[in-house]
This record gives structure tokens, sequence and C-alpha cells, in this order.
């Protein structure tokens, strides 16, 4: 059947419920009635960042919500499986509260998971929607992005800069400029011919490349992507199915790639794996770059993004080939195109070294399992305190969904900053989300760390060192979410269930076990009020003293530009990398043992207790999942006869002596 068409169920809660979920909203990160708001949810991935439509969910969209009650560690989920134009209307009535799912076309298919408490719930969707794999240890460091770097020469000066400021950083990110007329798989002969070299140069320095690949492909008879795509019938038809779809974007007159025919995928897949035979004229062997495991992709405009069409995207009415002889309607599957992108991506990411290296790709747009191919970041923020206080509600929306690998781009993408006091906050929470990326719009001044001046430089210089230093603590929490689907990034009801208020809490969050992150939002602030449950005590991590708390779950902190709200949770031990990072380039100087760790334990007030665990692999290749080559300890310590013991869980790494680890791995321990 084609044609709109519609299927809709209705799920009850009990009065009171709070309810999360559905992303990717440019609101609130506790869903609220729809009656109130004028108009339903609406998950449909289009290309836009306008906080006009709050309701309307921007490049990517998770069919979930998770309900609890405040001060109720239980936890259920519901997922809506339907990747069409859905809505979502929720109604408070005098006993319970409704939710209303609607969609254009598909199935009726639905999966409720009464899960318990939020880690529960947590696994039950690793369960169902996949795992993330880890990333490579690069992926966390820091990432540097323009649109444009416009030369090889302009590329390796930021990378220049980035060690002559003692500046961590492990990637240099270009955009659609550095393309051949916005020709994928191509470079620019004038402005990149020697890209091959500017590679290896970074390559040298410890770095590593991203380059943009989009979906959407030049109408060009003499681009080779173009020429194999029509030639081998890969790409999207209209609504006649006989017809390429043809539509506007970068390029201009464009044709996209059909990533739900596993035919293109595999195309698309080979062109990472090796240069293909026949490229487009004047483009030097040497600079087809994208085989090489140095480069790593960034899949953009994969909504997918349309420039004509009133809703920047393409007619729901195109055909897609899915397998042979079987086409399939763009409306029932629109929200799945980005994940079938990266999956492609992915393929070919992994095939390339022989499936030995793990691949890192960044994704605008997503659906249930993209954690299995891809970072994601929340796209095209502005630079203003305006979108820096949706920054974290949005990114915990994705969290609790499953996408765990996330950021949002500091200081913002579009127009300048309003202040340097505006630049260090967002670095300061931006080194804290598990994503870690500057990035600016064309016509935005240029921002780099240093074009700030020495003083703010050196700001923005402590908050990416601090990123580098925690690393040990980060990474050890990627496999957390890695394992069992936790997430790195979680609201406070998820750690705190049942402590009172924690449900209404969306601007600040814990990273990992032990790590509460509290941005300051507004300009120009002498305190901060942080929620801090009172079920712990908490260190404050710039006196690295307790604090002293009142009867309240909230604590007020005196604040400077260089400090925020940034506390430890008492029982914790935070491995960190034991290297100064003055002289640390990237993670290139620190993983496969360039640096000893060493523990910081934060004990308990009431016994002295502290516990803390330790993930180490190779940081690069797939070692940790085909041949368990990775370690996982835990460490218990005691404050009052200042002892720490450590317990191995895992130690698959046989050319290291099991019995000396301690030696090994551990340089000093610091007792707060």
């Amino acid at each position: 059947m084609s044609g709109p068409q519609a299927l809709s169920l209705d799920v009850s809660y009990p009065f009171g419920t709070d309810l999360y979920g559905i992303p990717e909203r440019i609101n609130s990160f506790n869903l609220k009635d729809t009656d109130t708001l004028g108009e339903p949810y609406r998950l449909y991935n289009t290309d836009h960042f306008d906080d006009t439509y709050p309701q309307h969910t921007l490049y990517g969209s998770i069919p979930m919500v998770q309900s609890r009650l405040d001060q109720d560690s239980f936890t259920t989920g519901f997922f809506w499986a339907n990747s069409s134009d859905s809505f979502v209307d929720i109604i408070t009535q005098p006993s319970t509260r409704s939710v209303h799912w609607m969609s254009e076309s598909g199935a009726l298919e639905f999966y409720i998971l009464p899960a318990g408490t939020p880690q529960m719930f947590a696994y039950k969707q690793f369960l169902l929607t996949g795992q993330m794999p880890m990333p490579p240890l690069f992926s966390l460091g820091y990432h540097q992005c323009r649109w444009n770097y416009m030369t090889e020469l302009e590329t390796l000066e930021v990378s220049e800069n980035m060690k002559k400021h003692q500046i961590p950083c492990d990637a240099i990110w270009l955009d659609i400029e550095y393309t051949q007329d916005k020709k994928y798989f191509t470079v620019d002969n004038q402005t990149f011919g020697m890209a091959a070299k500017m590679l290896d140069k970074l390559v040298q320095d410890g770095r590593k490349l991203v380059t943009i690949i989009d979906p959407h492909i030049k109408k060009d008879e003499d681009y080779f992507v173009y020429k194999e795509l029509m030639e081998k019938k890969l790409i999207i038809l209209d609504s006649s199915g006989e017809r390429p779809y043809e539509g506007w974007c970068w390029p201009r007159q464009s044709v996209w790639v059909d990533f739900m025919n596993p035919v293109a995928r595999e195309y698309l897949s080979s062109l990472y794996v090796q240069r293909p035979a026949v490229v487009d004229k004047g483009q030097i062997e040497a600079n087809y770059i994208f085989s090489d495991p140095n480069v790593h992709i960034w899949n953009d405009m994969n909504e997918p993004a349309c420039f004509d069409p009133f809703e920047k995207s393409m007619a729901k009415s195109n055909l897609h080939n899915f397998g042979e002889s079987q086409q399939i309607e763009h409306r029932d599957v629109h929200n799945l195109y980005g994940l079938y992108n990266t999956m492609a991506t992915y393929d070919g990411l992994l095939k390339r070294t022989g499936g030995t290296d793990r691949p890192f790709i960044l994704t605008r747009s997503f659906f249930a399992g993209s954690q299995k191919y891809a970072a994601m970041w929340s796209g095209d923020c502005r630079a203003d305190y305006a979108h820096f206080n949706l920054g974290i509600p949005i990114l915990l929306q994705s969290s609790i969904c499953g996408l765990t690998f996330i950021g949002s781009d500091v200081p913002g993408f579009f127009n300048d900053p309003p202040s340097d006091e505006f630049v260090v906050r967002t670095y300061q929470i931006g080194s804290l989300f598990p994503f870690f990326r500057a990035h600016a719009h064309h016509d935005a001044k240029r921002r780099e760390p240093w074009t700030f001046g020495p003083d703010i430089c050196d700001k923005i210089r402590a908050s990416i060192q601090l990123r580098y230093k925690l690393l040990p603590y980060l990474y050890t929490a990627f496999y957390q979410s890695h394992l069992m689907g936790e997430p790195i990034m979680r609201p406070m009801w998820y750690s705190f269930p049942t402590a009172a208020g924690a449900n209404s809490i969306e601007t600040q969050f814990m990273l990992g076990d032990s790590i509460l992150a509290c941005p300051i939002l507004t300009p120009e602030s002498a305190k901060v009020q942080v929620f801090a449950p009172q079920e712990a005590n908490w260190y404050n991590f710039f006196t690295q003293k307790i604090i002293e708390q009142s009867d309240s779950n909230f604590i007020n902190l005196e604040i400077t530009l260089d400090t925020f709200g940034l506390l430890l949770k008492e029982g914790s031990i935070i491995p960190t990398f034991s290297n100064s990072m003055d002289h640390v380039r990237s993670t290139e100087d620190l993983r496969d043992g360039k640096s000893k760790y060493d523990l910081h334990v934060y004990p308990r007030k009431q016994d002295g207790w502290a516990r803390g665990y330790l993930y180490i692999d190779d940081g690069k290749t797939l070692a940790y999942k085909e041949q368990g080559e990775y370690i996982l300890v835990r460490f218990d310590a005691n404050s009052k006869t200042q002892e720490v013991q450590h317990h191995i869980i895992h130690f698959g790494i046989p050319s290291l002596n099991k019995e000396r680890f301690f030696e090994t791995f551990i340089n000093q321990v610091f007792f707060i």
C-alpha cells in the first residue's frame, strides 16, 4: 500500500507520572502536556535548529518514552517502533496521564520495557536497540572544526598553533569546502593539492583528520560517484519509480544515495576501502585520502536535508529499492535514513583495515540503534545564552534513549559569542560532554582558543587539559556504557532516583558514577546553586575539600571565571593520567602505556571507604572485543589506614605481568 495511512495507540500512566524521551527536541528534558503547549510533539527528522517549533524534533528522533514517579526508583519504558512521520500527544486527566501515539504509515509494533531501576531500563533498552562499541580513544579527545579551514596550509597552521599554545587536540576537521565543487570523495586541487602530505604531517603531530561526507551527490556527468550510482540504479527515485529524485543542496542540483538498498550501502562502503579504479579527471592518486585509516568521517545533512521543499527534506512519495524488486515509499523509512547512512560508513571504515581498527563517525541524524555506528552532536546551535541553556536538556533526552556518545559544539556554531566569559563557560562544560568539539560558521569570527587573547586562552587550555587528565575515568564510563548500556551523561534522577526534586533537574548532570557537572548559565555569576542530593556527601573539585551541607538537596557555591559547579561524590576513586598535560599533543602521547595512572581517593565521611574502577585497552583496535585484550580493575581504599587494594576482574593482555599490575600502571595515590 502506498500513500498516507494512519495508525495510533493510547498508553495510560498513573496520575503524577513524569515522562522523558522522544529526542531531539529544543525544549525541556521533562515532557510537558501538549494540550497546554498547543500542538503535539512531532518526530520527523529535518534540517532545522529553530526554537520557533519546540515540539518538532530536530535532526534525529527516537520514539521512546520513559516514565517515573518523583522519589521512586521504578522506571518503565515504551518504544514505538515506527520510522514514519509520527506525533505524540500527552494529556493529564483526573486519574491518569495519557500518551497518544500516531504515525502516518507502517505496522503497529511497540515494546513495553517494565524495568524497575533506571539502570535496569538502560540495560533492557540496550538489549533492544543495540550495543555501542568502544570508541577509539582519540575520539574522546578535543576536536577542532570550522566551516571551513580553506587550505591545507591553514589546516596545518591550526595544528601548529595547538602545539605552540600547549593545547592537546586529537583531530582537525574539514567541512564541505575541501571538496572539488562539493563532490564528496574528491579534494580541491587548488586548495588541497597536497592533501596526502598534509595528512602525513597531522599524523606526525599525533592527530587525525575528520572529513565531511554528505549523502547528496552532485549531478555531474563527469563525477565518478554520480556516474556509478546512476549506472547501478542506486539512488532514490521520485514517485514514478522510474526517474531519479533531484533536489537542491550544497552542490546545487543533486541526487541522493538510496541507503535502504543494500547494494548502495555496499558501494558507498567500498569508497572507504580503496581508491576506485576510475575517479574524476585531475584528481591526484595520492590525494585519495578517504581509505587512509587516519581519516575519519562526519556524516552531515543526513535527515536527509534538501533545500527546496517546505520542510527542507525530500518528498514522502519518493521511492527506495528495499532489496530485490521491492520498492518502499520514503514516508515509511524517513527517520531511518541517517541510521542507514552511518551503517554504510561504519562498514567501509571497518573493512579498510581488515576489521582491526575501530571506526569513528559523527552523525547529525539518528534513530534508535544509531549508537552501534556513530557519535552524535546536537547540530547547529547558536553562540548565545538562550541556546547554551538548552544544550544539556537536549543531550539528556538522547542520552537516556541509548545514544550515549553525544555532545554539543562549543562555543556555539552560529554568530559570534556575546563575551569572552561565555566562551570560557562553554568550554568548561563542553569539556565534560562525552563528545567534545569546537565548531564555527564561516560568517563567525575565528574562534580557536588562542584567538581570544592570552588570558582567555589560558582558561580554555585549563578546561581542555582537564578533559585529558580525566580521560581514564571517562574511558571507563564508556566501557560501562558499552557493557550495560548505561548513559555516560546522566540525569540526576538516574543516579539518585529517590531524591526529592531530582525529576525536575535538567541543567546539570552526572558524568559516570562519581562526577557532578553544573554549568554557569548566566553572565557575571558569583554563585551557582547545585542540586547535590543529601544521600551522599560531596567534594568541591576546585578546593578538594568536602562541602558542609545544610538540610537541603541544594548547595550554593561561590565561583570565579576559573571555577564552576564541579563536584565529586564521596566514596569514589577517580583514575587520571599522571602525565603533565603541558606537553601532551593528543591521546597518542598517553595511550599504550605512555602514561601511568594516578588514583584520587574521595573517601566517605562516615567510614573513610572509597571504590573505583579502571578500564584499559589499546585504545585503537577491536582486540578488546575479538581477543578479550583489555584490563578491568576494581580499587578499594580506606583513608583511615591509607591503604588501597586492587582486584583484577579481567586481565587479557598476555604481554603484561598480571602480578605486577600496580607497579606497572599506578604512579601515585592521593587521599583527599
